[in-house]
């Protein structure tokens, strides 16, 4: 009989090693060769669910937005806070170095790409809604407007710890991030409520 195949599976685990193999040595590093190779497949299987280099890349970026987007919810669902929250999505350990490694070239390449600008966008715009909803719960006394602004200024300060962290990860080890991550919550809110743990 022939052997059952998941597909979908097997598309996740190809982005999955491409995302690895960006995230550890950067764009160049993305053919089908190079990823095969490391997935333990043929280039035939590759190109059997990725049309293009293109395809490829927007898959891994997809792959990697979709498990920080997870690790938040998790740090939810496990009644963490906010800092809990914003603390897994940090690179603070050396796998997800590599993954912020990974998107800091798919910036590179969406900076003149419109498709995958807006794809950027949605996940960015995505984490926003998270963090605003979870400061909603947590903080219902603060006014819509106020809570739009520091979920904005929130994404921001993950996104620029990530960048930093993947460009020189020596100067910014987790207890770093961690210290500028909690200064930072605690002068976000007005009235006294900026200690959000």
């Amino acid at each position: 009989m022939p052997r059952h195949v998941d597909h979908a599976a097997r598309r996740r685990h190809v982005a999955a090693t491409a995302a690895e193999l960006v995230g550890t040595h950067g764009l160049d590093a993305l053919t089908f060769r190079n990823v095969a190779d490391a997935a333990g497949y043929s280039t035939t299987v590759v190109t059997h669910y990725f049309v293009d280099k293109r395809d490829l890349l927007l898959s891994t970026f997809r792959e990697v937005a979709d498990r920080l987007g997870a690790r938040f919810d998790e740090a939810d669902r496990r009644g963490g806070g906010l800092r809990a929250c914003l603390e897994a999505l940090l690179p603070l350990d050396a796998g997800r170095r590599t993954e912020w490694r990974l998107l800091t070239c798919f910036w590179g390449v969406a900076i003149s790409d419109p498709e995958f600008a807006a794809e950027d966008a949605g996940h960015v715009r995505s984490a926003q809604e998270r963090i605003k909803s979870l400061l909603r719960r947590e903080h219902p006394d603060v006014v819509e407007v106020e809570l739009d602004v520091v979920s904005r200024r929130l994404v921001t300060i993950v996104h620029g710890l990530g960048a930093q962290c993947a460009l020189d990860p020596e100067h910014w080890s987790s207890t770093q991030q961690r210290r500028v991550l909690a200064n930072e919550l605690g002068t976000l809110l007005p009235g006294g409520v900026g200690a959000l743990t």
